[in-house]
C-alpha cells in the first residue's frame, strides 16, 4: 500500500502524521504553467453576452467573469437614460445590495465601469424566473417544486422574502418596492429579493451614500402595492412600510391580483388612501386576518416587524390541517342544515342520516380544535351545528337531549336556554302526571293492605255462612235483624278502613273499585233485608235474592278491574237458579261463592307492578 501511494506521489509519512490534512495533486498545477494562469488576471474582466431583462432605466445582461470563469449577471443603464441621477441611483443600489449579505438577497460580486464610464454591477447569475411570472402559472410552481398545494408554496416563498426584508431592517435599510416582480425564484427553489434601487436608510450615517427616510419626500414605489405613507407622506417611512408591501404581495398570492387598482389616476390614489382591499369570503379567516393587519391603513396597527409577519404566516401553514378539517365540517353543516330545513317543512327525513351528518361535522370540528385551539371557524361551525340539533330535539319533545347538547357549548343563547328549561319543567310535570296515572291504575299500588283486608273480609264472608248453617242445624232461626247488623258492621268497617288506609289503599283505581263494590254489596244486602222486613218476606228468601245482586257486582268488577271476576259472576248467577229450587242450600252455596271471590281478589292482588 505504501509503495503504491509513493508511486502516486503521496508523502506517506506526512499522510500518517496529518491524516486530516488536504492532499493536493501536482498534475492539475503542472497542466497550467503559472504564467498562463496569471495571464487570465490581466486585461478585460467581463465578457458581455446577451440581455436577460430590462426595466425602467436599467438593463440586465448575461456575462462571463473572465478572472473567475463564472457566469454572472451585469446590471447597468440603458444608453438612452444615462444621467448623473441615474448613475447615482445605480451606484447606490450597488452599495445597498453589497452591504446586505443574506441567502435571500442577490449577492453583488463587484462594480466596474464600462467603456462609456457607466457603472456595471456584477451580480450572481440566477437561473430562474421572476416570481410574478410564476404566480401567473400555477402549474409551473407545481412542476418546479413538486408540490400540489400552490398556496402553501407561494407563502413559503413570501416567508423567505420576509426573512430577507427583516435582515435588511436589522441593517437599517428599507426596500420600499417589494412586489413579486422584484423577487427571483431559482431553478432549485432559491429565493432572492432583487431591485434595491429605491432602498433608503432608516438612520442617516453621515456618508450620503444612501438617502435616509427623512430626506425623501416624493412618491416612490409601485402604486398597485404602495403603502399610504409612500403616496401621501402621512407618516414617516419605517419597517411598517415594508410590512405593508409584504402584505400587498400576500394579497396578490391569495386573490390573484395586486391590491390597488383603478380605471383612472384618481381611483388608483383613492384605493391607496383607503387601503381596504376586498378579501373574498372563501379565504381562510386566519389568513384574512393576517392580510387585514399587514395592510392596515394605520402603520401602528400593522405587524410590528417583517419577522412578526413571517411567524404569523408560519403559524397559518401549521394550522392549515385544522383549517381543512374546519372546511370539511362546514360542508357537513351545510348538509345538516338542508336536512333540518326539509324536516321543518314536513318532509320525511331519516333520523339516522341526521345523526350521521351531525357526528361527522362534530368530529371534524373537534379534531380541528385539537390540532389548533384557535380554529375559530371550527368553533363557530360546532356551535351552529350543536344549536341546530338542540332546536331539533326541542321540536321532537326531547328537552333532556337538547340540554345535553347545550352542555357541550361554552356560550349558549339565553333565549334558547330559557326555552329548554321551560320544556324540561313541562316534561317533568308531565312525567309526574303520568307516574300518578300509572300509580293510580297500577294493581300493585296498595296491594299489601288490600291483600290483608280482602283476606280478612273474604275469610269472614266465607266462614260466616257456614256458621249460620251450623246454627240452623241446631235450630236457630235466620233473622233479618242479624243480617242488618252484619251488613251495617261491614259498611262501617269498610268506611273506617278506607279512612285509615286512604294514603295506601285508595290511591289505586283497583282498590277504590273493590272498596266501592264491597260497600255496594253490603248496602244492597242491607236494603234488601230492610225492605223485606217491611214486606214480611222471610230472611232465607232475602238471602237467596242477594245472589243476582252479587252476580251484577262481580260483572262490574270484571269490566272495571279484572276479567277473572266473570267467574264468580257466572257462579253467583248459576247458584241463584239452583237456589230457586233448593233454597235450603243457600248458606253452603254462599260460602263457596264467597271463597271464589276471595281467590279472585288474591289473584288480582298478586299481579306484578307495572312500569311508570
Amino acid at each position: 500500500m505504501s509503495a503504491t501511494l509513493e508511486a502516486a506521489g503521496v508523502d506517506v509519512s506526512e499522510l500518517q502524521r496529518h491524516p486530516t490534512a488536504t492532499i493536493h495533486p501536482d498534475a492539475a498545477i503542472r497542466s497550467l504553467p503559472p504564467p498562463a494562469a496569471l495571464a487570465r488576471l490581466r486585461g478585460a474582466t467581463l465578457m458581455i453576452h446577451h440581455p436577460l431583462g430590462e426595466g425602467g432605466m436599467g438593463i440586465v445582461l448575461s456575462a462571463t467573469q473572465l478572472r473567475l470563469g463564472r457566469e454572472v449577471a451585469v446590471k447597468t443603464l440603458r444608453q438612452d437614460v444615462v444621467t448623473d441621477r441615474a448613475v447615482t441611483e445605480l451606484v447606490r443600489e450597488a452599495w445597498v445590495t453589497g452591504s446586505l449579505e443574506h441567502p435571500n438577497i442577490i449577492p453583488v460580486h463587484d462594480i466596474e465601469l464600462d467603456e462609456r464610464g457607466v457603472p456595471q454591477i456584477v451580480l450572481k447569475r440566477v437561473e430562474g424566473d421572476d416570481w410574478s411570472a410564476l404566480l401567473r402559472e400555477p402549474d409551473a410552481i407545481r412542476l418546479r417544486f413538486g408540490v400540489d398545494d400552490v398556496l402553501e408554496q407561494n407563502i413559503r416563498i413570501l416567508m423567505q422574502v420576509s426573512n430577507a426584508v427583516s435582515f435588511a431592517h436589522s441593517r437599517g435599510i428599507l426596500h420600499r418596492d417589494i412586489k413579486p416582480a422584484n423577487v427571483m425564484v431559482g431553478s432549485f427553489g432559491e429565493v432572492y429579493v432583487a431591485d434595491w434601487g429605491l432602498a433608503v436608510a432608516m438612520e442617516d450615517d453621515g456618508t450620503g451614500r444612501i438617502p435616509s427616510t427623512s430626506s425623501v419626500h416624493r412618491m416612490a414605489g409601485t402604486p398597485a402595492y404602495m403603502a399610504p405613507e409612500q403616496a401621501f407622506g402621512q407618516s414617516e417611512l419605517g419597517p411598517w412600510t415594508d410590512v405593508f408591501l409584504l402584505g400587498a404581495t400576500l394579497y396578490e398570492i391569495v386573490v390573484g391580483r395586486a391590491p390597488h387598482r383603478g380605471e383612472t389616476l384618481a381611483e388608483l390614489m383613492a384605493a391607496i388612501a383607503a387601503s381596504e382591499p376586498e378579501i373574498p369570503e372563501d379565504i381562510p379567516s386566519e389568513l384574512a386576518d393576517i392580510l387585514r393587519r399587514a395592510m392596515h391603513r394605520t402603520p401602528r396597527e400593522r405587524f410590528a416587524s417583517a419577522e412578526e409577519l413571517r411567524l404569523a404566516l408560519g403559524a397559518f401553514l401549521e394550522h392549515r390541517g385544522a383549517a381543512r378539517l374546519a372546511a370539511s365540517a362546514k360542508a357537513s353543516l351545510a348538509t345538516l342544515s338542508g336536512l333540518l330545513e326539509r324536516e321543518v317543512h314536513g318532509a320525511s327525513v331519516d333520523d339516522g342520516d341526521v345523526q350521521r351528518v351531525f357526528s361527522q361535522c362534530r368530529f371534524a370540528c373537534q379534531q380541528a380544535l385539537e390540532a389548533w385551539a384557535g380554529a375559530s371557524d371550527a368553533e363557530a361551525t360546532l356551535s351552529e351545528a350543536t344549536l341546530s340539533m338542540a332546536e331539533r330535539e326541542l321540536r321532537r319533545g326531547e328537552p333532556s337531549s337538547a340540554q345535553a347538547l347545550l352542555a357541550t357549548l361554552a356560550v349558549v343563547p339565553g333565549e334558547l336556554r330559557a326555552r329548554v328549561q321551560e320544556a324540561l319543567v313541562a316534561r317533568e310535570a308531565e312525567v309526574d302526571r303520568l307516574r300518578g296515572v300509572d300509580r293510580t291504575h297500577d294493581p300493585a299500588t296498595g296491594r299489601r293492605i288490600r291483600f290483608w283486608l280482602a283476606g280478612l273480609i273474604g275469610v269472614s264472608w266465607t266462614a260466616s255462612p257456614l256458621l249460620i248453617e251450623v246454627g240452623r242445624s241446631m235450630g236457630r232461626e235466620v233473622t233479618h235483624s242479624a243480617a242488618i247488623t252484619w251488613d251495617s258492621f261491614g259498611i262501617a268497617a269498610l268506611l273506617v278502613g278506607g279512612v285509615i288506609f286512604r294514603d295506601r289503599l285508595l290511591q289505586s283505581v283497583v282498590n277504590r273499585r273493590l272498596e266501592l263494590a264491597a260497600l255496594t254489596a253490603f248496602a244492597m244486602q242491607l236494603t234488601l233485608h230492610v225492605g223485606d222486613t217491611l214486606r214480611g218476606v222471610d230472611a232465607l228468601t232475602t238471602t237467596v235474592n242477594q245472589f243476582p245482586v252479587w252476580a251484577a257486582i262481580a260483572t262490574g268488577l270484571a269490566l272495571g278491574v279484572d276479567g277473572f271476576f266473570l267467574l264468580p259472576a257466572a257462579i253467583f248467577a248459576l247458584s241463584y237458579v239452583l237456589l230457586c229450587h233448593v233454597p235450603q242450600l243457600v248458606f253452603p252455596t254462599m260460602s263457596a261463592c264467597n271463597l271464589v271471590v276471595l281467590l279472585v281478589i288474591i289473584r288480582v292482588s298478586r299481579r306484578p307492578a307495572s312500569s311508570p
